[in-house]
């Protein structure tokens, strides 16, 4: 008697929608000159996506919301982690550009 076939490999279940889902919740709020509601959200992804796929995405539409929310200090310094954390990313010239000029990084 042959031996039983292994049970099929179930993967877990996609959750790129619901991740990009909040990244364009975050978005609109940010284009609709709500940066502290789009930090919100933001907050909500990084708590339910802390290995999420759109990772970067979050991370650089939280730039833009705290530049946007006045938090000009922070958002460079979310830049500086951003870019040590992620110097080849395709987005790094994008966090780049909340250094200020005079930065050498």
């Amino acid at each position: 008697m042959p031996p039983p076939a292994p049970a099929p490999r179930v993967l877990p279940p996609s959750t790129l929608g619901q991740e990009l889902a909040l990244i364009e919740k975050a978005r609109g709020e940010l284009e609709q000159s709500s940066p502290r509601r789009a930090l919100v959200t933001l907050d909500e992804y990084a708590r339910a996506f802390p290995g999420g796929a759109l990772l970067e995405e979050a991370a650089l539409l939280r730039l833009s919301a705290l530049k946007a929310s006045g938090a000009h200090l922070e958002a460079v310094a979310a830049a500086e982690a951003f870019l040590i954390a992620h110097p080849r990313s395709p987005l790094a010239a994008r966090a780049r550009s909340f250094l200020p000029a005079d930065s050498s990084k």
